[in-house]
């Protein structure tokens, strides 16, 4: 019978994949700091040239996107199956570490099928040469290894070890991809403390060390991991910086700029044309930006305003894009042909104009340093409506879809500019779609008699057939939410009765529902403050934590027969926990 589920499992995971092999990717070949960049830097590390020559966006963003592009490539797979792959891979870890707590087998079937068929995976926003496609599977194996922790908690210590040391190379690379991996830690911590509960009161100090120390050990490899490319690009560049939007120098720049007093507030504009002035006035670094956030920053300029409807346009450089003009504008002024330089410019930009502000010719707040504004009280009320309506998008499923009107050229035929080809090249993508308002290039679209390619057919069969799941998924999982918490808050509500404790899948549910609200939190502030953040983009690792909330709290509320609770072995001193 298991072997039954699992090869019916397996079967399904197959069509997936060839389903999701068959869509587009989604190019935007003219994102230069996003799609384009990965790819960009992708090539350069094929090359043996690390991340490539330095400029104002070499260390802008973390490494290990373009690393797996870069594998994907040598391995002669399509990024997109390779993406595809990781997420399935994470799934089964986790539904396979929650099997004894399951009961049954069909029922850890049905979970990883759940999350397998988790229709925003393939919504359109998320089929871009972007971080998200690693990100969200590397979020799942992150549940996944503390799972594990736990099913292991009396395994021999040689076992336990290699699990520590794969969660933290798991943390390693969840740190590389993305800039704000803080939003997992309350998870981590909750985490953390359930199973100190559990520990304390079945093993005593003893069994709390062992756990600290292969915490340790978890720890130093993701040091470990995160120093190896810090080292790399010290070596390359001159600089240990991970992300230059982290540098010291540079958050404290921007700090210093943004610090600065004005009349009355633009929403979004962090430093406005008039503090700008007054800051060229004072400070020499500043006035060697002037011309380049001037006409150059247009771009910048214009982005903001399209995106916030703002008309007749202002003028102003919103949030999302002042980091990227700032760094444009030192470029444009010769401070990004070399790392050190950069960090030295913004480190006395930083100075001069904290200068100016402790003299007095400068109308500031208190110092500051990093690009987040400073807490208001008026935002709180706006952020917690937007931490509703991120909710409801997440409970919702908006915004989700698989394109179906494919495009297809040969790698030559293309007449965008190099980076389509290049994109096309790297991914192994034969078809792809284009984001609104980017010029058709395409030379051979159709066949002869506007019959559609066949693998253009392909990816409308593939499109329609996940759309249906996509609108399965869209009427159930709201009701599935409301039955969750409920089903969750009357499982604590009876253990606490019956003063025991809480089933372990309870436990998944609350760190699962925890690191949902975490992310929804952070996105909702970054919508009030600085960018729009509520998209199936940003959202894309609450997704799949979303249907584990749902699946884990509904299975600790009707338990099925023969499900194990957590038993931990401190008896045998060859056990891992019995130090």
């Amino acid at each position: 019978m298991v072997r039954g589920w699992i090869a019916a499992c397996a079967a399904v995971a197959v069509v997936w994949l060839l389903l999701m092999a068959s869509l587009p990717i989604l190019a935007m070949p003219r994102a230069a700091l996003d799609d384009a960049l990965f790819v960009r830097q992708a090539a350069y590390l094929l090359s043996g040239q690390w991340l490539g020559p330095y400029d104002h966006s070499t260390l802008a963003k973390g490494p290990f996107y373009p690393m797996v592009i870069a594998a994907s490539w040598a391995a002669g797979l399509p990024l997109m199956v390779v993406q595809a792959l990781a997420y399935a891979a994470a799934c089964w870890a986790l539904v396979r570490g929650l099997r004894p707590w399951l009961g049954r087998e069909g029922v850890a079937a049905g979970i990883f099928l759940l999350l397998l068929l988790n229709p925003m995976v393939y919504a359109t926003a998320n089929l871009r040469v972007m971080r998200e496609g690693i990100y969200v599977p590397l979020t799942l194996l992150v549940v996944a290894g503390l799972v594990w922790w736990v099913r292991l908690a009396d395994a021999r210590l040689r076992a336990r070890l290699a699990l520590a040391a794969g969660l933290g190379a798991t943390l390693a690379a969840f740190w590389l991809t993305r800039e704000e991996g803080v939003w997992i830690l309350p998870s981590l911590l909750l985490a953390a403390g359930l199973w100190a509960v559990v520990l304390g009161r079945a093993g005593g100090l003893r069994a709390l060390r062992t756990e600290a120390a292969l915490a340790v050990v978890a720890a130093a490899v993701a040091v470990a991991g995160v120093g190896t490319v810090a080292l790399a690009n010290r070596a390359v560049y001159g600089v240990a910086d991970i992300v230059e939007f982290k540098q010291d120098a540079f958050t404290g720049a921007y700090g210093a700029l943004s610090r600065v007093r004005h009349a009355a507030e633009t929403p979004y504009v962090p430093v406005p044309r008039t503090v700008l002035e007054q800051v060229f006035a004072v400070s020499p670094a500043a006035a060697e930006l002037r011309d380049g956030l001037g006409a150059p920053a247009d771009k910048f300029v214009r982005a903001g305003c399209a995106v916030y409807a703002v008309e007749p346009c202002d003028g102003e450089i919103r949030a999302a894009w002042f980091m990227w003009a700032l760094r444009q504008a030192a470029a444009d002024a010769g401070h990004h042909t070399e790392a050190r330089d950069a960090s030295a410019f913004y480190g006395r930009l930083a100075d001069e104009v904290d200068a100016a502000c402790a003299d007095g010719r400068l109308d500031c707040g208190p110092p500051r340093r990093g690009m987040s504004p400073p807490f208001r009280w008026d935002t709180a009320w706006p952020t917690v409506r937007a931490t509703a309506r991120a909710l409801l998008f997440i409970a919702t499923l908006e915004g989700g879809g698989a394109p179906r009107d494919a495009h297809s050229c040969r790698i030559d035929d293309c007449r965008e500019p190099w980076t389509l080809p290049v994109i096309l090249d790297l991914t192994g993508a034969d078809l792809f779609v284009l984001a609104a308002g980017t010029p058709d290039p395409i030379a051979h679209n159709r066949l002869a008699g506007g019959q559609a390619l066949p693998s253009q057919q392909r990816a409308a069969l593939a499109a329609g057939l996940l759309d249906r799941v996509y609108g399965l998924y869209r009427i159930v999982l709201p009701w599935a939410v409301v039955a969750a918490l409920a089903g969750l808050g009357w499982h604590l509500a009876r253990a606490l009765r019956g003063r025991r404790a809480p089933d372990p899948l309870a436990a998944v549910a609350l760190v699962a529902l925890a690191a949902v609200g975490t992310r929804a939190v952070l996105m909702a502030y970054l919508e009030v403050v600085a960018m729009p953040a509520i998209n199936p983009l940003y959202l894309s690792p609450a997704y799949p934590l979303l249907l584990l909330f749902c699946a884990a709290a509904i299975g600790a509320a009707i338990k099925s027969p023969g499900a194990q609770p957590i038993r931990v072995d401190f008896a045998d001193p060859a056990r891992g926990v019995s130090a």
